[in-house]
C-alpha cells in the first residue's frame, strides 16, 4: 500500500467527515469509484476518532501491507499459553488459550498493536469496562485483563465452545419452539444488560454462541461488546465515544436510527430491532431486508426506509402472533418498537403458553379464542353444558301443561 494511496484515501477522509452524516455513503461511493480497498479504508477511517489518525495512515515500515496480523509465537502473555488464533475483527485477535492459575482454557482477545490509535485504545478499555459490569449466564464472563510482554492490551474472557445461534438450529434441526425459548434468553440476557446501562449496537447471530448441555437443554452466550455503549446516565463523560454519523455494526441488523447515523439518541430499543432480525431470521430461514450485496447508500437507504415482509407472507404457518410480535420488534420507529428486550421475550413467552400477548389489541373475540386454545378439553366442556342447560330449558319451557276445559269452566259458573 503505498504512499499516493494513503494520501487519496486522506482527502477522502477529510472531505467526507466535514459532511453531513446522510450524505456520506453517496459522497464515498462517488470517490472511490468502484476502488473497493479505498471505500474500506476510508469507511475505517471515518468509524474511528479523529485522534491519532497520522499513526494509523503511517504504514508500517518495510511492509505493503496497511495491517499486520502477529503470530501466536510473536506474542507472550505471561500467565497464559496460547494455543490458536479462533477469531479476527477490526480491533483485535482471539485466541484459545490456557491460563495456568487457576488452570482452565479462556478466549484471549489482544488489541492489534498496527491499530492501537488512541481511539481505539478507549473504546478496547470500554469493552473491558463493560464487561466486568456484566454477570448474567447468558452473557460471556471476563476473567482478567493486562497487557502482553510486547505491550498490547488484552483481556481473558469465558471460552464458550459453541456454535453461532443459526449454524446451531441448522445443525441441530431445532423445532420452532425450541427456537423462541432460545430467542427468549438472549432477550433476558440483553434486558439485563440494557438494566446495566449497556447497549450492544451489533447483535447478530455470530455474536451468540450457543452451547448443548444435553438432554435438550441449550444455553446462550452473548459476545462481542466491542461497539457496545454506556448510557449517558452511567458516565457522562466518558461513555459516549461515537462520533455522530458514524457506522458501527453490522448493516444486516442494524436499526434504522444507527443507519440514520443517530448514535448519540440511540437506547434499548435499538437492541429490540436487533433482536426483531434475529428473531425473524430463526423463524423463516431469510433476513427481513437483504442489504449485503448493496451500495452503502442504498443499503442505508432500504434500512431506513423500507418495511420488511410479514413473516405469513413467507410462511403461512407463522400468521397471527408470531408475526405480529416480529413486526412490533422491527418497527421503524423506535416508540412502535417494545420499550425493552426483556418486553419482547415476555410476549414471546406468552405466545409459547397459549395467552394473549401485548402486540396485539385485546378484542373479545380475541380473548375467547386464545382461552380455547389453552383449555380446548375444559372449553368444550363447557360449552356441551351450556347447550345442554339451554336445551333442557327450552324443554322445559315448552312442555304440555295441563288445561281447564271449557265445559269444566261452566260447570263451576
Amino acid at each position: 500500500m503505498n504512499s499516493e494511496f494513503l494520501a487519496r484515501a486522506e482527502a477522502i477522509f477529510n472531505e467526507a467527515s466535514n459532511l453531513p452524516p446522510q450524505q456520506r455513503a453517496a459522497f464515498l461511493e462517488k470517490e472511490c469509484a468502484g476502488d473497493a480497498e479505498l471505500l474500506a479504508l476510508v469507511s475505517r477511517l471515518l468509524s474511528r476518532d479523529s485522534q491519532g489518525m497520522d499513526q494509523f495512515l503511517k504504514p508500517p515500515e518495510n511492509s505493503d501491507r496497511l495491517f499486520t496480523a502477529p503470530s501466536v509465537e510473536d506474542i507472550l502473555v505471561d500467565r497464559y499459553q496460547l494455543v490458536r488464533r479462533i477469531g479476527q475483527g477490526g480491533m483485535g485477535q482471539v485466541f484459545l488459550a490456557n491460563q495456568l492459575e487457576p488452570q482452565r482454557q479462556v478466549a484471549l482477545k489482544i488489541l492489534r498493536s498496527d491499530l492501537s490509535t488512541p481511539s481505539l485504545a478507549h473504546r478496547f478499555k470500554l469493552e473491558i469496562e463493560i464487561l466486568g459490569r456484566l454477570n448474567h449466564s447468558g452473557i460471556a464472563q471476563i476473567f482478567d485483563a493486562g497487557t502482553t510482554d510486547g505491550g498490547q492490551s488484552f483481556f481473558a474472557m469465558e471460552y464458550v465452545p459453541g456454535l453461532p445461534l443459526t449454524d446451531f438450529v441448522r445443525h441441530h434441526d431445532l423445532s420452532p419452539r425450541e427456537r423462541l425459548n432460545l430467542v427468549i434468553q438472549v432477550c433476558d440476557a440483553v434486558h439485563y444488560a440494557n438494566e446495566q446501562g449497556v447497549l450492544h449496537r451489533d447483535l447478530k447471530p455470530a455474536n451468540i454462541l450457543v452451547l448443548d448441555k444435553g438432554d435438550g437443554d441449550h444455553q446462550v452466550k452473548i459476545l462481542d461488546f466491542g461497539v457496545a455503549r454506556l448510557s449517558q446516565e452511567i458516565t457522562p463523560d466518558t461513555s459516549v465515544y461515537t462520533l455522530p454519523g458514524q457506522l458501527l455494526g453490522t448493516l444486516a441488523y442494524m436499526s434504522p436510527e444507527q443507519a440514520n447515523g443517530e448514535t448519540q439518541d440511540l437506547d434499548p430499543r435499538a437492541d429490540v430491532y436487533q433482536l426483531g432480525v434475529i428473531l425473524f431470521e430463526l423463524l423463516s430461514g431469510k433476513l427481513p431486508l437483504e442489504v449485503d450485496k448493496m451500495p452503502i447508500s442504498q443499503a442505508l437507504k432500504k434500512i431506513v426506509e423500507q418495511e420488511p415482509p410479514s413473516l405469513g407472507t413467507l410462511d403461512d404457518t407463522l400468521r397471527g402472533d408470531l408475526e405480529i410480535i416480529t413486526a412490533k420488534a422491527l418497527a421503524k420507529e423506535p416508540q412502535r418498537r417494545y420499550e425493552r428486550a426483556g418486553d419482547l421475550g415476555a410476549d414471546i413467552r406468552r405466545f409459547l403458553d397459549g395467552k394473549p400477548i401485548v402486540a396485539r389489541p385485546t378484542t373479545a373475540f380475541y380473548l375467547i379464542r386464545k382461552r380455547f386454545q389453552r383449555s380446548r378439553s375444559m372449553f368444550l366442556a363447557l360449552v356441551a353444558l351450556a347447550v345442554i342447560s339451554a336445551v333442557a330449558g327450552w324443554a322445559l319451557f315448552n312442555q304440555d301443561v295441563p288445561v281447564e276445559h271449557d265445559s269444566a269452566k261452566l260447570t263451576m259458573l
